[in-house]
């Protein structure tokens, strides 16, 4: 949902959106997702996660001190994992937005407009 919400990707918000309240994701943290502020996270590794991917699309880099964090949380090699998913999302976010994908009719938009 991170990369749907940054690359403002209604398609790939609405497709994944009914996965994360699957997985148990609050409303809460949905929605401070959706209008970009920090979410109220329940779970120490939530909110790792969250933070380095936000520090590395804002800074284009992670601190060392994060990233160890999350090591110490996930493993070395779910940060390796994250990193992969979060640049492939970044892609099909961008094809989403390049080719004007439109999200599914049955679903109304949620995320906030682009400003021109």
């Amino acid at each position: 949902m991170f990369m749907g919400r940054y690359w403002l990707a209604e398609y790939e918000w609405a497709a994944h959106k009914p996965f994360a309240l699957e997985a148990g994701v609050s409303n809460e943290v949905i929605d401070a997702i959706r209008v970009g502020k920090m979410p109220p996270f329940a779970r120490r590794d939530e909110e790792l996660v969250f933070a380095f991917l936000t520090q590395l699309h804002e800074q284009r880099k992670v601190d060392d001190a994060l990233y160890q964090e999350l090591v110490e949380e996930i493993g070395e090699g779910g940060v390796v994992d994250l990193v992969g998913i979060a640049g492939y999302y970044t892609l099909i976010s961008m094809t989403i937005k390049v080719f004007e994908v439109p999200h599914p009719p049955s679903v109304a938009p949620e995320l906030p407009q682009e400003s021109n």
